[in-house]
């Protein structure tokens, strides 16, 4: 059985014994969270938070935590942006998208918010017909928070 939302959310919570944080709970919003093991899109076996290969066997805090570091080691500043950015940034990371786009990332990186967010939108998932309504979503959700942090700086 797939969990969506709120429901994945407490189910996650529950599993792990501990509240997720905002950037967690933002992740298994978007992903859901599946009971059992179950064969993905591609075939790839999946489980829990779009848990897959190494992290098929894992707790959802081993695997984010993973990409957290992974977010830090690209974004020195991650730590000091709010919340909400951080959030966005890790539901990208999580799915694979933030490192996509080599530009996004260094406008990101010299706190050219509103460049990056443009950037993060400029790519063929995102403007590709077929991609998923949920896919080009989340995206936007970026989008979305990269231009309300650039707008902070007025």
């Amino acid at each position: 059985m797939i969990l969506h939302g709120r429901d994945a959310v407490r189910a996650v919570e529950e599993r792990e014994g501990r509240d997720l944080s905002y950037a967690e709970s933002r992740v298994v919003m978007l992903e859901g969270y599946a009971t059992e093991i179950y064969p993905d899109t591609k075939n790839i076996p999946t489980n829990g938070v779009g848990q897959t290969g190494r992290w098929l066997h894992t707790t959802f805090k081993e695997a984010f935590e993973y990409h957290v570091d992974r977010v830090e080691q690209r974004l020195q500043d991650f730590s000091a942006y709010p919340e909400y950015l951080q959030a966005e940034l890790m539901q990208c990371e999580y799915r694979g998208d933030l490192g996509l786009s080599p530009l996004a990332m260094g406008y990101l990186r010299n706190s050219q918010f509103q460049s990056s967010a443009v950037e993060f939108l400029n790519n063929a998932e995102y403007k590709n017909p077929e991609t998923s309504p949920g896919i080009k979503k989340r995206l936007r959700s970026l989008h979305h928070a990269l231009m309300l942090r650039s707008n902070q700086d007025w």
